[in-house]
């Protein structure tokens, strides 16, 4: 298949305030405890700062037995302003982002440790309910996902961690971005997701020839949905069925636009003959 994505060491992301949260260490512990289950608050040595253990979760790739866990800090300051302009520009599924993140002055820093051997959901869940936990002990403007390089509305995140509500596992972890095309094609716009190369998932990306490109966004997503239900699975030279009856095939290979990564490069099929191997994507209702 390819030289595949390696997991991130760690996977972090910025909460933003309007100025820095008064959060103890207690509260922050009972939100965890709620909703991730057994966690400890270790003695940390950076002021303002918290590190807590998931006692009965280890990664199972280090040896030493050290359990997961998570680092929470005061950010030095609000995000760059070229930060903030570059990544407003990447958040097209939240109208509000700027508004919200052009007042914030203050930033908590999540970042998990020793989670890069976990199953990508098994991470991933942790992170989001990790988030979701700091979200509900103070209310935050917007989250910089870092992973997917966009602004995430924090209700989205509230929402995903309350007990017994059904989770998008999507939930902030995946961006679909829509940009001008690599030099040399005669593709008019490049659209693809960025995230799934931290989590070790190959990402997606389809060159765009048609007039309304938002036609094609919720296929993408369909084939996302795929990719991370049942994992890095389709090999090179796959053809994929859309809702329309169009046909696709994938090809493995760099991404056009960065970060740098492996990517599913979906292309018009209609010269492959029918083959066996042919999957149908459908949007989620």
């Amino acid at each position: 298949m390819g030289e595949s994505n390696a997991p991130v060491e760690t996977y972090t992301a910025d909460i933003l305030y309007g100025e820095t949260p008064l959060i103890t260490a207690n509260e922050l512990l009972d939100a965890l405890r709620e909703r991730v289950g057994t966690v400890e608050a270790e003695a940390g040595t950076v002021p303002g700062a918290f590190l807590f253990t998931f006692t009965d979760l280890a990664d199972p790739s280090r040896e030493g037995g050290q359990p997961v866990g998570v680092f929470i800090e005061r950010g030095d300051g609000p995000l760059p302003p070229d930060e903030v302009k570059r990544v407003l520009a990447m958040t097209r599924d939240w109208s509000g982002a700027g508004n919200a993140v052009n007042s914030h002055e203050a930033r908590l820093v999540v970042s998990d440790l020793r989670a890069s051997g976990l199953s990508y959901k098994n991470r991933l869940r942790i992170f989001q309910d990790v988030v979701g936990a700091i979200a509900a002990c103070a209310t935050p403007l917007a989250i910089r996902w870092t992973p997917a390089g966009k602004f995430v509305n924090p209700l989205q995140m509230t929402r995903a961690a309350k007990p017994g509500e059904k989770r998008d596992p999507l939930a902030g972890a995946l961006n679909i971005r829509l940009t001008p095309p690599p030099a040399g094609t005669s593709a008019r716009m490049v659209m693809d997701t960025v995230g799934f190369h931290a989590l070790g998932l190959p990402d997606l990306e389809i060159l765009i020839r048609l007039e309304n490109p938002r036609n094609v966004e919720p296929f993408l997503l369909s084939i996302a949905r795929y990719v991370f239900d049942l994992g890095d699975v389709l090999p090179d030279g796959r053809v994929v069925k859309g809702p329309a009856g169009d046909r696709w095939i994938i090809k493995r290979g760099r991404a056009s636009n960065v970060p740098s990564r492996e990517v599913l490069t979906l292309r018009p099929a209609d010269d492959v003959a029918p083959t066996g191997n042919t999957i149908v994507a459908r949007p989620r209702p």
